[in-house]
């Protein structure tokens, strides 16, 4: 009843176009018709609400190059380059960038992968762009019912990347049509590298088994008083599915949410040839700034996370009005901001900050007049906030 929610909820925030999502219990000529889901339909007018863009001049493409919305040319035309040049290449990577919204699409197959949705990537796709010049592809996540072990509970251990980069799979569920994009850009080792980090930052954020249980936890209890109304209704129909299978599925869901991370990371150490991971401590103090690792923004002040071995993390310290960087704590090159490091060895870093003195504050603008009515004419002004 919530499993898509629950897990498009879980990426909430990232650069994934997501459906919206809230229960009702639908009557019908006064008839009880149980609860039924209202959610976003995924068309062009989806796309000109969230973007602000002509719903008419846009490619809303399905499946393998099928248009629901204007045609596949451009599509097409990358999905040949793609198949035809080596990424590894810079200039051609960066041709590749200008043409698909790569943190869209890094995002998207992280999400895929650490659900393990195995009625994707040759099913359940949906990619469009702006009819322009700069339009670049994005892909909406939906349909993602298969993941959290739907059809079997000990999913939690299944090597999806492999699954998503095979060259060879089956017509369904992944032909290799369906895995040409991500396996051709981790040749190129920017980002290969862009990949891996973004997958470990939402390990270490969006998909921690606590926070997974908390969204589920919040899913159940939504609708948990009408389930007995519901299954009462559907009965018949519903055949051999009651309110206790209801909790068994959600006891799956659970299972997956505790075991699926530290699988997802043996994966990802797997196929990139990794040394494992290191645990890395950021400390700083809340009120004089916040740290960016990766592509996270870190305001606790201590904060703990893992990141694999070899591959170069960037911090930097981002100081809020009045104060100042002064030093990392903890690594070498302790003035550079920001600096990039590679994780060895535990780490325990501290952002250092300190009052900036010469700070005289910002410009705050109370009110303004101008062009006023000739009837109530004060002129025209600036009033500005003395804070002294």
């Amino acid at each position: 009843m919530f499993r898509d929610a629950m897990m498009q909820s879980l990426v909430e925030g990232t650069h994934i176009d997501l459906q919206a999502y809230r229960p009702a219990v639908v009557y019908l000529n006064g008839a009880y018709w149980g609860i039924h889901n209202i959610r976003e339909k995924l068309n062009e007018h989806y796309i000109a609400s969230h973007y602000n863009i002509d719903p008419d001049n846009l490619d809303l493409l399905e499946n393998r190059n099928i248009p629901l919305e204007g045609d596949s040319e451009h599509y097409t035309a990358l999905e040949n380059y793609i198949s035809t040049h080596d990424l590894s290449i810079p200039a051609n990577y960066e041709y590749v960038q200008s043409q698909m919204d790569i943190q869209n699409f890094i995002d998207y197959q992280t999400a895929q992968i650490f659900f393990d949705n195995r009625d994707w990537p040759g099913n359940n796709l949906k990619y469009w762009r702006e009819k322009k010049s700069t339009g670049r592809w994005r892909w909406i996540l939906y349909d993602t019912d298969f993941g959290f072990g739907l059809y079997n509970p000990p999913a939690y251990q299944l090597n999806t990347l492999e699954f998503a980069t095979a060259t060879n799979g089956p017509e369904w569920p992944n032909p290799p049509w369906s895995t040409l994009f991500l396996r051709k850009l981790l040749e190129n080792e920017e980002f290969k590298i862009g990949f891996v980090n973004r997958f470990a930052d939402l390990l270490n954020t969006n998909f921690k088994s606590d926070l997974v249980y908390q969204k589920i936890e919040y899913f159940k209890n939504l609708i948990e008083s009408e389930m007995p109304n519901h299954f009462r209704r559907w009965q018949e129909g519903l055949g051999w599915y009651s309110l206790n299978v209801w909790y068994y599925h959600i006891e799956t869901l659970r299972t997956f949410a505790k075991f699926r991370p530290a699988y997802v990371t043996a994966h990802i150490i797997s196929k990139f040839h990794l040394n494992g991971v290191e645990p890395v401590t950021m400390r700083h103090s809340s009120e004089y700034g916040k740290v960016r690792l990766n592509s996270l923004y870190i305001d606790d002040e201590m904060w703990k996370g893992n990141y694999f071995k070899g591959l170069p993390v960037e911090l930097e310290a981002i100081p809020r009005p009045g104060y100042r960087f002064i030093e990392w704590q903890g690594i070498d090159n302790h003035n550079l901001n920001p600096v990039r490091i590679v994780p060895s060895e535990v780490l325990d870093i501290t952002a250092v900050f300190e009052i900036d003195s010469s700070y005289t504050g910002d410009i705050v603008i109370n009110e303004i007049s101008y062009h006023s009515h000739p009837d109530f004419d004060s002129g025209d002004w600036v009033e500005l906030y003395n804070a002294s």
